[in-house]
């Protein structure tokens, strides 16, 4: 599960991207039950329903990273639920990212 890997920030982008983020936010909520989820396994997640990948990959690298721990991003997985591979696309628009 996603919320055990110690994920800190998860960005759910395109059809139904907050059906996602949402999932995440109850299974961040379902491993503490009726406990308070303490901070450094609390899962921040956002939405970006209108955003291209670019303008998603910039939110990560750029403002969520820092924001959340003022610290560059170092590890970043990309689901890409896509009948094509994206992988090389990504990576650029990544690399791009400011």
């Amino acid at each position: 599960m996603l919320v055990d890997t110690g994920c800190a920030y998860a960005m759910a982008g395109g059809l139904d991207c907050s059906l996602w983020e949402e999932s995440i936010d109850w299974a961040n909520i379902e491993q503490f039950k009726d406990c308070r989820i303490p901070d450094d396994r609390f899962v921040i997640t956002t939405s970006h329903d209108i955003e291209t990948i670019q303008e998603m990959l910039t939110f990560a690298k750029v403002c969520a990273a820092v924001s959340y721990t003022n610290e560059p991003l170092n590890d970043l997985l990309v689901l890409d639920f896509s009948l094509e591979n994206r992988a090389e696309f990504i990576q650029a628009a990544y690399d791009q990212a400011e």
